[in-house]
């Protein structure tokens, strides 16, 4: 409770690692004998965190508006991606490969960027507040209108189309199976 409210969480293994409204990233150890390690203090709120699966990478976005790609062991910052969004950041998601970065802001913009920063692609979705990759050029992303959108790799300037409707509100979080087949929000 001394960091406020934790806005963002990423999992791997036995470890959790959470964001606040402080700029605190704690990483904490499932196993009940260790201590909370505090491994980010930021200058801006925490939205988002996301687990590389290749590496040991923990992407974190928030109120500045950049992707910052962090040692998840050390907290030394590897790299800010080059395209910074012009808001909040309140989505963040690698890709299954490890080497594509998804993140979404509150100005309904989504940014699809190599963490090495040498490509991106933009795609515009109302209020985008989940994204998740389904392989390795499908990526999903649930949207402030409780719209559910598939988003191919190859991002265009063509407007998304939904294809669900599974809530009449916001969908602000979920999590979808290893193999791609189940979706909770």
């Amino acid at each position: 409770s001394r960091h406020g409210s934790a806005y963002g969480l990423a999992v791997t293994g036995a470890t959790v690692f959470a964001g606040y409204e402080d700029g605190t990233v704690l990483r904490v150890s499932r196993r009940p004998t260790r201590v909370p390690v505090t491994l980010l203090h930021l200058r801006e709120r925490v939205f988002t965190l996301a687990y590389s699966p290749k590496g040991n990478m923990l992407a974190v976005g928030g109120t500045s508006g950049t992707i910052g790609l962090y040692n998840a062991t050390s907290g030394t910052l590897i790299r800010t991606l080059p395209h910074p969004h012009q808001a909040n950041v309140y989505a963040i998601a690698f890709g299954p490969s490890g080497a594509l970065v998804a993140s979404s802001d509150v100005k309904d913009q989504v940014l699809v960027q190599s963490v090495n920063g040498t490509q991106t692609r933009s795609a515009s979705i109302l209020g985008v507040g989940f994204l998740a990759w389904q392989g390795n050029d499908i990526l999903l992303a649930g949207s402030g209108n409780g719209d559910l959108y598939r988003l191919r790799l190859q991002l265009s300037t063509a407007v998304p189309q939904p294809i669900a409707h599974p809530e009449s509100d916001n969908i602000l979080g979920g999590s979808l199976d290893p193999a791609g087949n189940l979706l909770i929000l």
